[in-house]
């Protein structure tokens, strides 16, 4: 090899050298520890529920409700977590996260997750004193009627924010103002107690007009002349 070919080479080895050095090294990926506690919206522990982060499951709570998640990543990722809530309920609010980090003193980040009934209840309360026996109706369809006393004690379920009407039917009664009064109200994001209490009244009747009798006056008699005799 002459000189001018050992430099050649040489200046190629020195650029490789240098473009290998600006490469960006590779991500370090490390095991970081974290809590995830499962509860009701009560704070009951939820048992054997699956755990969620960056969609896939990554473990089941224990009998406390807890699981401890070795999870993967760069030091700063952010990462959410999310349960899989059982049958009859389903997540509340927006999943946390938090960022995964080393904490000293061998302390691990923690992170909650809550699920809550997907129905909700309200307790429905009619008061019609004195009206017994009037079907009580939400969307059409008679759910109870009022008991001797007027009243009645109904349960209603649904969705949050679920709109229902309720009608209280007077068509039995035709002379009862206000007719088939109703309320609408809708499912709260909490079991809740609603009252409806319309005034009814029995409408009066026009009175009858008492016919007056007119008198017949009997004309004068004329007595003729030869009578007066």
């Amino acid at each position: 090899m002459t000189s001018t070919q050992r430099t050649s080479f040489a200046t190629g080895l020195l650029a490789f050298a240098l473009i290998a050095g600006c490469e960006d090294p590779a991500p370090v990926v490390s095991t970081f520890p974290v809590l995830v506690r499962a509860a009701s919206e009560d704070g009951d522990p939820l048992v054997d529920v699956p755990i969620v982060s960056r969609s896939t499951v990554i473990g089941r709570t224990d009998t406390a409700g807890t699981l401890l998640a070795q999870m993967q990543g760069q030091e700063g990722l952010d990462v959410s977590f999310a349960a899989q809530c059982p049958a009859g309920s389903k997540p509340i609010g927006t999943p946390p996260s938090l960022r995964l980090r080393t904490l000293g003193g061998g302390a691990r980040p923690e992170v909650e997750v809550t699920c809550g009934r997907d129905k909700r209840t309200a307790a429905l309360l009619v008061s019609a004193p004195g009206f017994g026996g009037l079907p009580v109706l939400v969307h059409d369809r008679e759910v109870g009627r009022t008991d001797v006393t007027g009243t009645a004690h109904l349960l209603l379920q649904g969705d949050p924010s679920t709109p229902l009407r309720v009608v209280l039917d007077t068509h039995s009664l035709p002379d009862v103002v206000p007719p088939s009064p109703h309320r609408d109200l809708q499912i709260g994001s909490r079991d809740d107690i609603v009252v409806f209490a319309p005034e009814l009244a029995q409408a009066k009747k026009p009175e009858k007009k008492k016919k007056h009798r007119v008198k017949k006056v009997e004309a004068p008699r004329i007595l003729r002349p030869e009578k007066l005799r």
